[in-house]
């Protein structure tokens, strides 16, 4: 009963504290030698009539000091779901921010579609801030969007992805995601590849089909320097069309697809799910290769038991399978709760497995890149997420919840849904090996009910390094 209760609070407007749900990494503004990170917040002090208003903090971890704080914009909602930051654009020499606001209210109070109506209707928008004063630099519409789960916390869109320099002008360039597009079919969506200095379209692609929602997710491939531009993936989350419960039945789930392009639009591959799964293509990471070697996608495939493994790798020049991560046993990824399941020795991990991917700087003993895998839970799983082996899938190292850094033994902290984002952190602790963040939904503990929070780890080992929250942070 305890867990539904809290279940619903995290749905109604009262009470979320979603600090944490978008992360990036930001650069050393303030000087101190160790790198800066942009957390979107969209807790519910400040609630329009779509959600949360929502605002996104630039973050001194070491100090714990809110360095800036951009405010959604006018008629703006539900913004900092989904955030990027982007090479220089206005020439300060510092990287920019794109933050996207799911929806924008329109002028007239009899326009606005009932707060019950999810996704919303109505259009979106994604803004570009300065990096350094958090002026708003110029903003691209399109349609409304909401996340691709009915975890209120999952796949948000719109996608958003930095692209380097796509048109040759010596700024960065930018990939949305508006998987709700319906300018050609309903909810066919499309890619748009645009200017950050300019702001002008450079490149768009769309779906297959209605209902493809193509833009689900973006990721890189093949970017070896700031300012190159690389080759864009691109996957697309197919639902069935609004028919009756019958229909859905006999027309069944189309399953995912993913496609490759490159800067001069150029369709380079389509890898489909080879088991037919509607989620293959819930998350992207590109791990890249050595040399001249093209590297890896992995696609994640979660939310779907029936369908193994929840990880495909493919290969990056070609979209052909080259493996796969299958879902751990849950003796191997938490001991500690394992022993609550009938049979510990056969239990998986949580379906959510593989929901968010970061591939890591060091390579693992086997030479391979080490990838972290998120797998988040509602209330009780202390390893919301663990570093794996893309050789034999095995898992490396798990992230531990149990304590704060800095506090008592004893003190237990509950994540509610830690791991809908995983972002690189730079190196916090100054070993010579880059760290990562993960954040979202709540901690719950003894004195901060259902608090968000952006947990940031050792890259070498994934130990905690130091918890963020919104309650802990210090005007500059």
């Amino acid at each position: 009963m305890t867990t539904l209760l809290i279940l619903l609070s995290l749905a109604l407007p009262q009470g979320r504290d979603l600090f944490g749900v978008s992360i990036a990494l930001a650069d050393d503004v303030n000087g101190d030698g160790v790198r800066e990170l942009w957390v979107g917040d969209l807790s519910d002090d400040g609630y329009g009539e779509q959600g949360a208003l929502g605002r996104v903090w630039l973050i001194c971890p070491r100090s714990r000091r809110a360095l800036l704080r951009i405010p959604a914009p006018e008629r703006a909602e539900r913004f900092g779901w989904t955030l990027t930051t982007l090479d220089d654009v206005d020439g300060d020499g510092r990287d920019e921010l794109a933050v996207s606001a799911q929806w924008v209210a329109p002028p007239s109070q009899a326009e606005r579609p009932s707060r019950e109506h999810c996704p919303p209707t109505g259009a979106g928008c994604v803004y570009l801030f300065s990096g350094v004063s958090g002026t708003l630099l110029r903003s691209w519409s399109g349609p409304a969007d909401g996340h691709r789960a009915w975890w209120h916390s999952y796949g948000a869109g719109p996608a958003l992805a930095s692209v380097g320099d796509w048109n040759g002008d010596g700024k960065g360039d930018l990939a949305i995601g508006w998987s709700r597009a319906t300018d050609r079919e309903p909810a066919q969506g499309c890619v748009r590849v645009v200017s950050g200095g300019e702001g002008a379209l450079l490149h768009e692609s769309w779906g297959a089909d209605a209902y493809d929602h193509f833009g689900s997710a973006l990721t890189m491939i093949g970017r070896s320097s700031s300012l190159e531009a690389g080759r864009l993936a691109v996957s697309a989350w197919p639902t069935c069309p609004p028919r009756t419960k019958h229909d859905r039945v006999k027309h069944g789930e189309r399953p995912g697809y993913v496609r490759a392009i490159n800067s001069s639009g150029e369709l380079l591959f389509e890898a489909r799910s080879p088991d037919d799964c509607q989620q293959f293509g819930f998350s992207l990471a590109s791990i890249p290769g050595e040399g001249e070697e093209a590297g890896i996608l992995a696609v994640g495939q979660c939310f779907n038991c029936s369908h193994e493994p929840a990880i495909h790798l493919l290969d990056a020049a070609t979209g052909k399978r080259v493996r796969g991560i299958g879902r751990p046993r849950m003796r191997e990824w938490d001991h500690v709760c394992a022993n609550g399941y009938p049979d510990p020795e056969t239990a998986l991990v949580e379906p959510s497995f593989g929901a968010c991917m970061l591939p890591l700087d060091a390579s693992s003993a086997d030479g391979f890149t080490r990838l972290l895998v998120t797998a988040p839970s509602a209330l009780d799983d202390h390893h919301p997420a663990a570093l794996m082996s893309t050789a034999t899938g095995a898992v490396l190292d798990r992230v531990l919840l149990h304590t704060r850094p800095g506090k008592e033994p004893e003190r237990v902290h509950w994540a509610s849904y830690v791991g809908i984002v995983a972002a690189p952190a730079g190196d916090q602790d100054q070993d010579g090996v880059a760290d990562f963040a993960i954040g979202g939904g709540s901690v719950r503990c003894s004195a901060e009910d259902c608090t968000g929070v952006v947990v940031i780890c050792s890259g070498r080992d994934a130990t905690p390094i130091r918890w963020l929250t919104r309650y802990d942070l210090e005007p500059d």
